[in-house]
């Protein structure tokens, strides 16, 4: 089943928000507006105050009324203001708690589900390739691997059978299949979490002053400080960069944790900055090739535009890791896409209009695909019909 989270709390705030800067009519109009459309901005500080610390019988009862009112319904699409009457992307917030969603499965009918749901592929294996072209089929029991000396071991200090690494550095590529993840640590103690649907290029071991990696599609680096003799006696030492290649950058560490998005069908390079310091280097050769990053950052290389900057919050370009999508004014299009990373799935649009709806909220990995699409048809904007492994995208 997928979980539908997003705490009330906070959709409280962002009704406090949207009340403050527009009142009432700033609220979302949900398709039961009754009671929704009779609270006062006061009303919502209590609720939100209560949340944290109130006990009194009143604040109970509102409590319940407006988290009633507030959870009760999944999709929020925001009244149009005056203002903003010119804007023609539709836009809407899937806002996804698990108590909502409970309630929401309870109260649908089998008429109303989707058919045919697909679900995860757990039949693709987790690949080791060496160097010789060798594959191994790990086992997707354990969460990772470590490089430790001549072997290979898995998280739980098993070692892994058939892989004896010579003295030279050999080149290895870990793989992930559809709907898993999988991290490695590497020789220098660097640590890699790879997406779903994703590949790294790594040595066994790391010889000279530099240390360089591949990524296909999407990884999350906790980059270890390794220092390199920058002088013949060895006694002058400087930090020895990390590099990480992915399509058309490449990117310089230090020391540093971020996030790579680079997958082949999105035709976009996200990195995303958690701590430290990286450079960007596009491969392109174009104008603005390279930029810094501070921490909060996200830089974006898509086609053969420029590199840009914008200021992100990072934690949701790493949600991957705690099993969870999140989109922020995202096209479906673009959603789709990267839930087909967790779905064998097969997106057939009978509208194009359907790509450029734009959507907000968070989906939780499990269940299958047609849990996953069928809060989106809430906004009454876009409906889905799955056939196996066939989704068909209409307005």
């Amino acid at each position: 089943m997928n979980e539908i989270r997003l705490h009330p709390r906070l959709l409280v705030i962002e009704a406090i928000t949207m009340m403050r800067n527009h009142g009432v009519m700033g609220l979302p109009l949900y398709k039961d507006t009754r009671f929704v459309e009779q609270v006062s901005y006061e009303e919502l500080i209590a609720f939100l105050d209560h949340r944290e610390n109130g006990q009194n019988a009143y604040y109970h009862k509102l409590n319940f009324d407006l988290e009633t009112a507030l959870i009760s319904i999944r999709i929020v699409r925001y009244r149009r203001i005056e203002k903003f009457k010119r804007i023609g992307a539709v836009a809407a917030f899937v806002m996804l708690l698990g108590v909502g969603w409970l309630f929401f499965q309870n109260n649908l009918s089998s008429q109303d589900r989707l058919s045919h749901p697909s679900g995860l592929n757990s039949t693709r294996k987790l690949i080791l390739t060496l160097s010789d072209g060798k594959q191994i089929m790990l086992n997707d029991q354990n969460k990772g691997i470590t490089v430790k000396g001549h072997k290979l071991v898995y998280d739980d200090g098993t070692e892994i059978q058939g892989v004896v690494l010579g003295d030279d550095d050999e080149e290895l590529s870990l793989s992930t299949p559809r709907g898993k993840t999988y991290h490695v640590i590497l020789a220098d103690g660097t640590k890699v979490w790879l997406n779903a649907m994703s590949a790294i290029r790594f040595p066994s071991e790391f010889e000279g002053d530099e240390r360089n990696v591949k990524l296909k599609g999407e990884g999350y680096f906790e980059v270890a400080k390794r220092y390199a003799s920058v002088s013949g006696d060895g006694r002058s030492q400087e930090p020895a960069p990390f590099f990480v290649e992915s399509r058309n950058q490449r990117i310089e560490v230090l020391g540093t944790h971020f996030n790579v998005s680079s997958y082949e069908d999105e035709k976009i390079t996200k990195t995303t900055l958690l701590e430290g310091s990286v450079k960007i280097l596009s491969l392109r050769g174009l104008l603005n090739s390279a930029v810094t990053l501070k921490p909060g950052q996200q830089s974006v290389l898509k086609g053969k535009t420029p590199i840009t900057v914008n200021t992100v919050d990072p934690e949701d370009a790493v949600s991957w890791m705690k099993g969870e999508l999140v989109f922020r004014n995202e096209r479906l299009k673009d959603i789709l896409l990267a839930l087909g990373h967790w779905y064998d799935i097969e997106v057939i649009y009978q509208n194009k209009a359907a790509e450029e709806l734009i959507f907000g909220g968070a989906i939780t990995r499990g269940g299958n695909v047609a849990d996953a699409l069928k809060v989106f048809e809430l906004t009454g904007d876009v409906q889905f019909k799955v056939y196996g492994k066939k989704v068909f995208v209409s307005m």
